[in-house]
């Protein structure tokens, strides 16, 4: 009787376990199916690094009451993403994240979905709008968002190897070298 409730026991637990690889199976199926949905990882073949080409690097800067922090290519005005303290009126500080970017079909205060993952981390969401900015050749207009200075995203950018960027299906990233002694000096500066 012992062995024939054990072997009951072992075949459901058989069954259960068949049964629970098959349904993760198929979630896996499912979640390729449907957009939006994560599925694999973000790697550089489908995020193409985009300041390898220009020797972009990561870069803080200060000067009294304004703070930077830039992944560009040095001594040029070539920016990737500019982050800028802005302190309104109520007392607050917030970071202003700018991505040169040009976007089809996108215009004067359109909103959008933005993602950040870093390395293997969470994907961090923001919405993303179109603002007017003032460059060397005129004014133009390009995604913005906003975060507090102590947003977990820095922690996260400092500490990570590449960042996975997704803006509106523009899907790039950028390496994180010297991020971590840029964003300390950043965030220092910026309180």
């Amino acid at each position: 009787m012992k062995h024939n409730t054990s072997s009951a026991i072992f075949g459901a637990l058989a069954v259960l376990a068949l049964s629970l690889t098959a349904t993760a199976a198929a979630q896996d199926n499912v979640l390729e199916n449907i957009p939006g949905a994560k599925g694999k990882m973000p790697t550089i073949a489908d995020h193409p690094d985009m300041g390898q080409l220009f020797g972009m690097q990561w870069m803080a800067w200060s000067d009294g009451d304004e703070a930077a922090l830039d992944f560009g290519a040095p001594e040029t005005d070539n920016r990737l993403w500019s982050m800028r303290c802005d302190r309104p009126a109520n007392g607050e500080v917030r970071i202003v994240h700018q991505i040169e970017a040009s976007l089809k079909d996108m215009g004067a205060g359109d909103r959008f979905g933005f993602t950040i993952r870093v390395d293997e981390g969470q994907s961090l969401g923001f919405i993303a709008r179109m603002e007017l900015t003032d460059g060397e050749g005129g004014k133009y207009y390009t995604p913005r968002f906003y975060t507090s200075n102590r947003h977990s995203v820095f922690e996260a950018l400092a500490k990570g190897e590449r960042a996975f960027m997704n803006l509106s299906d523009n899907k790039f990233s950028v390496h994180l070298k010297g991020s971590g002694e840029a964003i300390k000096k950043f965030l220092r500066a910026c309180t």
